[in-house]
């Protein structure tokens, strides 16, 4: 990932913002070296807050790790009980 400081990110951010949309590929920004933020396209972030919403439930949380489970040991349904409303 391309890591840039506060102070560059300050003085190019449209063309950071241009850049991610276009590539959809992160941007980190550190502070005194550190990792500070990062900068991602808005699906990018719809994305990854959709999937933090979907894995914060716990009904989801269990279905997640039957499948796991069920993945494991070999036990994998067919295309049509993928679908399946619970």
């Amino acid at each position: 990932m391309k890591e840039i400081t506060v102070t560059e990110a300050r003085t190019r951010l449209s063309e950071l913002v241009r850049e991610v949309q276009v590539n959809a590929k992160p941007v980190a920004v550190t502070r005194s070296g550190r990792p500070a933020a990062v900068l991602v396209d808005d699906r990018t972030f719809r994305g990854m807050a959709q999937t933090l919403h979907l894995l914060d439930r716990s009904d989801m949380q269990a279905a997640i790790q039957e499948g796991i489970e069920d993945a494991d040991i070999g036990a994998l349904g067919a295309h049509e009980e993928l679908f399946r409303c619970r």
